[in-house]
């Protein structure tokens, strides 16, 4: 017998998580506590080098300015780099917790299944007893 309909644990589950407060629980990735203090960092992206900017002439001027205009791009591919990367990483991590969460309430409702089906043998015992 699964415990289901409008109280089901999976349900009480979600709703458990979404109203408390964000402090009262945190669970943990790859051993890693979730929390206010965990720190995310690119990996994936090779950050562009500041060109050197020298100018004492104009021809050297343009040629700086085309530099410039050269590591502005390389800078907006970078940041779409890291915008691309930080979604896909949400994605990855969200899925993370989802299966772990669903992993774990899957093993409640085994445990609940497996108690269920003791107390079902313990009532069948005492009714052969007492026939």
């Amino acid at each position: 017998m699964r415990w289901r309909g409008p109280y089901s644990l999976a349900g009480f589950a979600a709703l458990t998580i979404l109203a408390l407060p964000p402090a009262a629980y945190s669970g943990e990735l790859n051993g890693k506590k979730i929390d206010a203090g965990v720190h995310y960092k690119i990996t994936r992206c090779d950050k562009p080098k500041a060109p050197k900017l020298k100018a004492k002439t104009v021809e050297e001027f343009n040629a700086a300015a085309a530099r410039y205009e050269a590591y502005a791009k390389a800078q907006q591919v970078y940041a779409d780099c890291i915008g691309q990367e930080a979604q896909q990483d949400s994605k990855d991590i969200q899925n993370a917790i989802y299966e772990g969460a669903q992993a774990q309430i899957a093993r409640i409702q085994s445990d609940l299944d497996a108690e269920r089906a003791y107390l079902d043998s313990l009532q069948r015992k005492l009714q052969d007893e007492t026939q």
